[in-house]
């Protein structure tokens, strides 16, 4: 029987250029280590390149080493404590190497996750703009008058009522169409009576409901009794 002396194996090296070393050492190839150990070439291939990741469970390898190391008649202890340290020290039993495809199935995985995340987030964001955007066509427009203020007593018996809706929005002064201009802006020129005038203004788009506010203007000696 041949006798092999087992060298010193120092923690800096990979297991699986020690067990290649070994191996060019011993003179024997990896056809022959496989036969010899029953163990498939693409496995020792991955073992001495040190592709765990394709070997499965550290349990594996670490039986991949054992028979390996004794077919060469080396002692499998260094070698065994090697690997620990080359996974950080972690007991064999206590991890499993996990596959590059199944890592690489975890991506894709996270990223379709991510995708679908976002084109929901889009999906709800762009319901969300169309339901805004119905409601806000078949809401009442609003009517923002600029002047006279409500309740006002009129120096004079000519005022101009002015104030803003939407541009889309047919405006009517007491019942007579006003024209509002691109940005939604009206001018409209209202001849008062003695006392208390009260002015109806009504807007609605196409499809909305109708917007209607009552506005009171007083003028004259009329408006103080009134009051």
């Amino acid at each position: 029987m041949v006798s092999f002396q087992t060298k010193e194996i120092y923690s800096a090296e990979m297991i699986g250029s020690s067990l290649q070393k070994l191996r060019g050492e011993r003179g024997f190839t990896i056809e022959a280590i496989s036969s010899g150990t029953k163990i498939q070439k693409k496995y020792l291939e991955a073992l001495e390149k040190n592709n765990f990741e394709t070997l499965g469970h550290a349990t594996y390898i670490n039986n991949f080493i054992k028979a390996y190391a004794k077919f060469l008649g080396a002692d499998p202890a260094p070698y065994l404590n090697l690997f620990r340290e080359n996974l950080g020290g972690v007991e064999c039993d206590d991890i499993a190497i996990q596959p590059r495809w199944l890592k690489e199935k975890k991506v894709w995985s996270t990223r379709r996750s991510l995708r679908n995340i976002l084109l929901s987030i889009v999906a709800l964001a762009l319901l969300g703009y169309i339901s805004l955007a119905i409601l806000n066509l078949c809401s009442a427009p609003t009517i923002a008058v600029a002047f006279p203020p409500n309740d006002y007593n009129s120096p004079d018996a000519k005022i101009e009522f002015r104030g803003k809706v939407p541009a889309d929005a047919n405006l009517k002064i007491n019942g007579q169409n006003t024209a509002v201009d691109e940005n939604g802006n009206f001018v409209q020129p209202l001849e008062l009576g003695e006392g208390l005038n009260v002015v109806k203004l009504s807007a609605e788009r196409k499809h909305s409901k109708e917007k209607t506010l009552y506005w009171r203007i007083f003028y004259g000696n009329k408006a103080l009794s009134q009051r």
